[in-house]
């Protein structure tokens, strides 16, 4: 009962600081737009980065990562939620980026897209295609050629990397591409009708999973660049991949079933609502190229997954960037899975 009251107090809190954030009492988020060296009114294909780091500082993983979004073709813009940004890190950010948003923060990623999306439209009225990306990934791990060469041959109108159905189907929400002035379209009205709050379970719900649900119901044809279901058949014909994947079912499912052979072990796995991102962090990047390591894996491994410690040597094999460099980025972030 007590913990039931204080769920309620919790969601009455929430609700209100949501209204009050709708009425603008605390003033608008947006604090600063500036025009980076990058920009180019003409520009179809941009590119929105969601950024925040409790230093303010942005790291040499996100400024080489950035500048290779440009390089593939995006302008940038940049959105970051830290009160004050290290001076030599944001002249450097300029040289990348077209547009550099200042942000009150709230509503997480999707606040920051959701505002800038009028700034971009304002700024890039020729734009055809959108990209929604955030700090949660670290990488390139592997070439992010290869990602956007599918991107660029797709017929979807909503790309991602990976997929979930946790909940209900979705594309993950770290890496989506509207592709097409139907796609750009839906966007605007999602965003134009999305009401914002600070929980991350709301985010996921509303966001993430609400996002792909509405695309669905208006007919927009998703496609998922890693698919679950091929990763599943290349995994399952590899022993050793396959000795992995059973070691990481969660510990209740293996103390209430110690009868299970490896096949069953392998049908309970896939059978689970499980985040691909986690769970095969490693076949996705050896066996499909897939190009990042999620923030959240790294420090904190909320889901106990076996053979992380071995992330190293992967990111070295692949060799498109150091592990020192990783490192240096993860020593900066500070992450909580507090909703």
């Amino acid at each position: 009962m007590r913990l039931l009251t204080s769920f309620k107090i919790r969601r009455a809190f929430a609700n209100l600081n949501a209204a009050i954030e709708s009425l603008g009492v605390r003033g608008t988020r947006v604090k600063n737009v500036e025009v980076g060296s990058k920009y180019d009114r003409t520009s179809s294909r941009i590119l929105i980065y969601a950024h925040y780091n409790p230093l303010g500082c942005v790291t040499e993983t996100v400024q080489r990562l950035v500048h290779e979004y440009r390089e593939m073709g995006y302008s940038v813009v940049f959105v970051t939620m830290c009160p004050k940004l290290n001076d030599v890190d944001y002249r450097k950010l300029k040289e990348s980026c077209s547009l550099i948003i200042r942000r009150r923060s709230f509503g997480r990623d999707f606040g920051a897209w959701k505002d800038s999306f009028p700034i971009l439209q304002e700024h890039f009225p020729h734009c055809n295609e959108v990209v929604l990306t955030n700090d949660s990934v670290v990488g390139p791990v592997c070439p992010l050629k290869t990602v956007f060469d599918r991107i660029a041959s797709s017929r979807a109108d909503l790309i991602g990397l990976t997929e979930s159905w946790d909940r209900a189907y979705h594309l993950q929400s770290y890496f989506l591409v509207f592709k097409g002035p139907v796609a750009i379209e839906f966007l605007k009205d999602f965003f134009g009708r999305m009401w914002l709050r600070n929980s991350r379970d709301w985010v996921i719900r509303r966001g993430e999973i609400g996002l792909s649900q509405a695309a669905l119901r208006s007919s927009l044809r998703l496609e998922c660049l890693c698919k679950l279901h091929e990763l599943r058949k290349l995994v399952s014909q590899d022993q050793a991949r396959r000795e992995a994947a059973t070691l990481n079912i969660v510990p209740f499912i293996r103390q209430a079933r110690p009868q299970l052979d490896e096949a069953s072990c392998l049908t309970v796995l896939w059978s689970l609502r499980i985040n691909p991102t986690h769970y095969f962090w490693r076949d996705l990047i050896e066996l499909l190229g897939f190009p990042f390591i999620k923030v959240d894996l790294l420090k904190l491994n909320p889901d106990r997954i076996v053979g992380l410690e071995a992330w190293r040597d992967v990111v070295l094999e692949a060799g498109v960037i150091s592990p020192e460099l990783i490192e240096r980025h993860m020593m900066t972030q500070k992450i909580s899975r507090v909703p």
